[in-house]
């Protein structure tokens, strides 16, 4: 045990090093991300669970869970820019995040371009939400805790065995009871940003989306991270066709797809 902890510390070092040097982002957010990994290599190093905590560009506290999710979830969002907008929003943006896990992605979109009062996230997982609505409480964002669906009303999920980022929630008659909320209910409200990692629910969604594409073009600016692409060619390839058709254009940054009409940059309806 002893040699895994002193094999460890060069690892890490070489880790904060990369962060800090390798990558072109700004330096205020290389310095931040270097400062929660020391947190969580640090936790990982003692053989601790608990949280850690530091503080966004900005100023602001967030909390984290001192996991191996957390040190990818940090380097995906602040380093890779998989959120990034592609063009700045003329103004603060009305945003939907399906999938808000612990407010990561929706703190890091809101530094790039600001939120809109009545900006919504939804989270299924319990554990999560008590997270999320820690790091974004007071910021013009209503939290649901509830999984998106076809349906609104209460549904039975089974929870898979994983990290706070990959947990699915499938329905099962033998599962957990939950709150279920429609997409089309979500959507009866425009906004301009709808952001999706919902761990492989969202093909259902869009097979009901597609059924009514007047839903889908509510919002100029899709972010979308599919799973398991490989099953569900055919569905994706129907999705892309109607994004392109109606003026969209599509980015592809790591693991998130992109579509955004350009003209919505500049009114945000």
């Amino acid at each position: 045990m002893e040699i895994k902890k002193i094999l460890f510390l060069p690892r890490a070092l070489a880790d904060l090093a990369s962060v800090l040097l390798k990558w072109r982002v700004p330096f205020s957010n290389r310095w931040m991300i270097c400062r929660f990994l020391f947190h969580l290599k640090w936790e990982k190093w003692r053989g601790s669970e608990t949280e850690v905590m530091d503080r966004l560009p900005g100023g602001e506290n967030f909390y984290l869970p001192a996991t191996e999710d957390s040190q990818f979830l940090l380097k995906e969002i602040w380093i890779e820019e998989v959120y990034k907008p592609i063009f700045p929003f003329s103004a603060e943006p009305k945003i939907l995040d399906l999938g808000g896990n612990v407010g990561m992605a929706l703190r890091y979109i809101g530094n790039q371009c600001g939120l809109q009062p009545g900006s919504v996230a939804v989270e299924a997982d319990p554990d999560n939400m008590i997270r999320l609505r820690k790091n974004c409480s007071g910021r013009n964002v209503d939290l649901i805790n509830a999984v998106v669906s076809d349906f609104t009303g209460k549904g039975r999920v089974a929870v898979s065995e994983a990290g706070f980022l990959n947990r699915r929630f499938e329905p099962s008659d033998e599962g957990q009871e939950f709150d279920f909320i429609s997409i089309l209910d979500l959507l009866k409200q425009d906004f301009d940003l709808v952001k999706m990692d919902i761990e492989g629910g969202e093909w259902k969604l869009f097979a009901l989306l597609l059924r009514h594409p007047d839903y889908l073009l509510r919002s100029g600016y899709w972010m979308i991270e599919f799973h398991e692409e490989e099953h569900h060619q055919g569905l994706l390839q129907e999705l892309d066709n109607f994004f392109e058709r109606n003026g969209y254009k599509k980015k592809r940054i790591h693991s998130v797809r992109h579509y955004f009409r350009e003209e919505a940059f500049g009114s945000n309806k």
